[in-house]
């Protein structure tokens, strides 16, 4: 069997890797088969219960990353599979609820200046369906650029 975790809840949409589990700290907003709610840090499953365990784009948004790793890898008796954001993914700078940030593969808290910073920017985009609009329109171009979609994949045995 294979677990999803943090496969996207309310805030982030459902990312499908096939999984017979899926999990997230938040409720999604689509109907998702066999979604159970539950946090990274305390996952509600036994040892060694599945055989591969992914984990995209979830590290950056956990308090204690350290934990989490051990966590994943008490549930999965095979592999764990890890995706971060690299340090030139403009994700990684303007996504308002990381708690850490990719740099030459170490995962770091992110500097709160800067998150002071992101905030700021980020305001009118989550309080403005015009800047909303602007932004995700702009996303093609970013894509072309190279600023987005840029992850660095890790495995764990």
């Amino acid at each position: 069997m294979k677990l999803n975790v943090g496969c996207g809840g309310e805030k982030y949409a459902f990312y499908d890797l096939g999984c017979e589990v899926n999990c997230d700290v938040q409720k999604p907003k689509a109907k998702i088969s066999n979604f159970i709610l539950c946090d990274i840090c305390s996952l509600p499953f036994k040892d060694r219960g599945f055989q591969r365990v992914y984990a995209f784009n979830v590290l950056e948004h956990v308090n204690d990353p350290g934990k989490a790793v051990k966590e994943l890898n008490r549930v999965s008796n095979d592999e764990v599979l890890i995706r971060l954001d690299k340090i030139c993914n403009l994700a990684n700078w303007f996504t308002s609820d990381h708690e850490n940030i990719t740099l030459q593969n170490v995962l770091m808290p992110y500097p709160k200046s800067i998150k002071w910073f992101v905030k700021l920017v980020r305001f009118p985009i989550d309080h403005s369906h015009i800047f909303r609009n602007i932004v995700h329109n702009a996303f093609p171009a970013f894509r072309k650029l190279g600023l987005l979609d840029k992850w660095n994949y890790y495995r764990i045995k």
